[in-house]
């Protein structure tokens, strides 16, 4: 990198299939803090290049690489969005942007690489377990979409993989999961874990249980449903009041929880996660008694892997923005390799 006295940034963002965030690092600074920072809708625009044009038409400061986190799979260099209609290449990016390089990344890799710079107070640990120095590190984040990832040590130096697991089939654990498959097959032809362990999914769960008629629904909620455009926050809100939430959203919360702990806990044996377990994304931030509650009894039944799991760590992010964290941060790396 050029030293100089002027500051120089670089350019990080994070697109997700509702926003797009948009900050300026300062490389020099080991706080990663950002500057300038925007939030865009995404449906409001018909390219990233589009959104780029304005958010760099005022900047006065010298932005000298750009790195941005996709939530899509990333290959050579290009990305196809899974829930837009955008194609995203570096190489392009690149042009626009005055030819400084350009990293693109999928998003869980972008806040997975965020893990190794986390503050002990951007995490709240629900499994203190037993941190083997070194060892693979899985996260799973549930927002929008179900995304999840891993870290691997590499001479001593973390580096983020990318996966699209949260694609993966749903495997029911036992006879109200198998409803739910059944249930949701009627609806889709393939049931993903994105299908359940999401945003998009939780209106499903809600209606699931509600046809099983174990709980009744609330006259005022379904009222609310009825006339909202989107389902899942008033769900999410119904469930989490710490006195007398709402029975329906409270059971479909706790049947979310419980599936996200069990897919958790299979992304943790397949990369056996000694080092750790973080839970990502924009929901857990907002369900935490529910994740204290629920999720390790579902995590740790693994037959005869219990004990392993037990000693896993797991811990839920509740920076507000780590996927431009770890993007900027791979931007960084990129620009001093």
């Amino acid at each position: 990198m050029n030293n100089k006295s002027i500051k120089q940034f670089i350019l990080a963002g994070d697109l997700g299939a509702t926003n797009l965030r948009l900050a300026l690092f300062d490389i020099a600074n080991p706080q990663y803090q950002a500057v300038e920072e925007r939030k865009f809708a995404v449906k409001e625009f018909n390219s990233l290049e589009e959104i780029l044009n304005i958010y760099t038409n005022n900047l006065t400061v010298e932005i000298i690489g750009a790195s941005f986190a996709v939530a899509g799979p990333v290959i050579n260099g290009v990305a196809k969005i899974t829930n837009v209609d955008w194609k995203i290449i570096e190489e392009s990016l690149s042009e626009n942007l005055k030819g400084i390089p350009v990293s693109l990344q999928n998003d869980l890799v972008g806040m997975s690489s965020s893990i190794p710079i986390l503050q002990p107070d951007h995490l709240i640990n629900i499994n203190p377990g037993q941190v083997v120095e070194n060892g693979a590190v899985a996260v799973i984040a549930p927002g929008t979409g179900l995304g999840e990832g891993f870290l691997v040590s590499i001479n001593g130096e973390y580096q983020a993989f990318q996966s699209e697991g949260g694609h993966s089939d749903f495997g029911p654990r036992n006879d109200l999961e198998m409803d739910l498959l059944k249930y949701l097959r009627s609806k889709y032809s393939r049931v993903s874990y994105e299908r359940i362990c999401s945003g998009l999914g939780i209106p499903d769960l809600y209606q699931f249980l509600k046809e099983r008629g174990d709980q009744k629904e609330s006259p005022v909620l379904a009222n609310e449903l009825l006339n909202a455009q989107d389902k899942t926050p008033l769900i999410i809100n119904a469930a989490t009041p710490e006195k007398d939430p709402d029975p329906l959203s409270y059971a479909t919360m706790k049947l979310f929880v419980n599936i996200l702990g069990a897919e958790a806990g299979n992304l943790a044996l397949k990369v056996v996660a000694s080092g750790g377990v973080y839970i990502g994304g924009g929901i857990p931030p907002r369900i935490i008694p529910l994740l204290r509650k629920h999720f390790l009894e579902a995590f740790f039944d693994k037959g005869r892997f219990q004990n392993l799991m037990e000693t896993i760590p797991v811990s839920i992010i509740i920076h507000p923005q780590p996927a431009l964290l770890g993007s900027a941060r791979v931007g960084i790396i990129n620009l001093i390799k």
